[in-house]
């Protein structure tokens, strides 16, 4: 059977190329398979970088958590001319101190003319468990520890999460022992709350510190 000449010329030959601009469909699943590689890459590393940002912040608040403590703690005995709580010899959660006050208790003064004041750190069991921070003028209104004060007077939280749910909050623990007159040691540890993936972070520390002349 004879083929016209025009036949021959439409017929594409096994060798000849194809028009440009076409693609075949194994180069589409290529190019879809990479751009899902690509695409899939992309969404990994954010993921990592959110987890690993969120890290750092746990990270920072915990330690910033731990400083708060400690330095809420410090900062009271440093400064005290009288200590309160914890009583002699005894262990407690709850510091208070005077400050500018006679260690006799007698209501007087030690450098006239300036303000006696109180200062208290103090441990609310919880749950959740947290550390709050007073200060005021005396004579002190010692309320229950984590409840606000009169209105006159200083109150934070220094440590621990009273407003999250106590299983997800951080565990908080603190104590105070006074040895004998003026020395008083503190400890303190917390961690934060469970974190899937991982063992929780944990900071703590402990340190005894010689008050100005506390009886």
């Amino acid at each position: 059977m004879a083929v016209s000449r025009s036949a021959r010329r439409a017929s594409a030959s096994p060798g000849q190329p194809r028009a440009e601009g076409g693609f075949i469909l194994a180069e589409v699943l290529i190019a879809l398979g990479l751009g899902s590689l690509v695409i899939a890459g992309a969404l990994a590393f954010q993921v990592f970088a959110v987890r690993r940002q969120g890290e750092m912040v746990a990270r920072a608040r915990l330690s910033a958590q731990g400083v708060g403590a400690y330095e809420s703690a410090r900062r009271a005995l440093a400064a005290a001319s009288r200590v309160v709580l914890p009583a002699a010899g005894a262990a407690s959660t709850d510091l208070l101190v005077h400050l500018n006050d006679s260690p006799l208790g007698d209501g007087g003064a030690i450098l006239a003319g300036r303000p006696r004041r109180y200062r208290r750190v103090c441990l609310r069991a919880g749950p959740p468990a947290a550390v709050y921070s007073y200060e005021g003028s005396l004579p002190a209104a010692v309320v229950p520890c984590g409840q606000p004060p009169r209105s006159s007077d200083e109150f934070s939280v220094v440590a621990g999460d009273p407003g999250r749910e106590a299983a997800q909050a951080a565990r908080v623990a603190m104590t105070f022992y006074r040895s004998a007159g003026n020395q008083v040691t503190f400890q303190y540890a917390i961690q934060e709350g469970p974190v899937p993936g991982r063992v929780s972070r944990r900071v703590y520390g402990a340190t005894t510190v010689q008050t100005q002349g506390a009886l």
